[in-house]
């Protein structure tokens, strides 16, 4: 399965080593798709395992015109290395789509992502993240507009860094909890600032989930 073309920023990418194989394993795997008309997908992933280590690098892209009849193009690069109880994962990405006939050139935007996980219980892990998103044009990421009296105003283009720590507790196998502390800072004021008009350039969450695999 390809990447989507959302950002790093707001996408989760995490792969968990195996440390019960005492077999060394490694290869290389390639995944084309054509979602729909002649989008093309392309995915390329290679892999080395053995006890407690772990390596994987991914390239991945995409070609289509889902905006209508403008050409979007994306590309990105990952990297999962596990050794013992530490996990660092990387992933850099960069798009661009063809802006509309009456506006010559093209859009672009990036984003990458930095996240390391250590184990410090069987079933505990501390994760920690620091991501940036840029996003001039607002294809990818739109912000909407706010209120000013009897006026809408368009917020500015999300181009910022973010930052978070988080817990990640998995009890029983299959079923991941994980409690997230989040902090994102903005280029130009864009969030939310209470009940006042104008915005703020930084902003921060608390968030839990719980995910289920079967």
């Amino acid at each position: 399965m390809c990447h989507s073309t959302t950002s790093s920023a707001s996408a989760s990418w995490r792969a968990e080593s195996s440390t019960e194989s005492a077999k060394a394993t490694s290869g290389v795997s390639q995944n084309l798709a054509s979602p729909s008309g002649w989008d093309a997908c392309t995915c390329i992933r290679g892999s080395s395992h053995h006890t407690g280590h772990s390596t994987t690098l991914s390239y991945y892209n995409l070609a289509s015109e889902e905006a209508g009849t403008r050409l979007r193009l994306f590309n990105g690069v990952g990297a999962n290395v596990t050794r013992g109880r530490w996990t660092l994962v990387g992933e850099a990405d960069v798009g661009m789509q063809r802006r509309s006939p009456a506006e010559p050139g093209w859009s672009r935007w990036y984003g990458w992502m930095a996240l390391a996980r250590v184990r410090v219980r069987p079933a505990m892990a501390i994760v920690t993240r620091l991501e940036r998103f840029a996003d001039p044009d607002q294809v990818i990421l739109t912000t909407g507009a706010r209120t000013l009296g009897a006026l809408s105003v368009p917020n500015a283009a999300f181009q910022g860094t973010g930052a978070s720590v988080g817990v990640d507790v998995q009890a029983v196998p299959g079923a991941l909890w994980r409690t997230e502390l989040r902090g994102l800072r903005a280029a130009r004021p864009l969030f939310p600032n209470g009940g006042a008009e104008t915005a703020r350039r930084a902003g921060g969450f608390a968030v839990t989930s719980l995910a289920v695999t079967f």
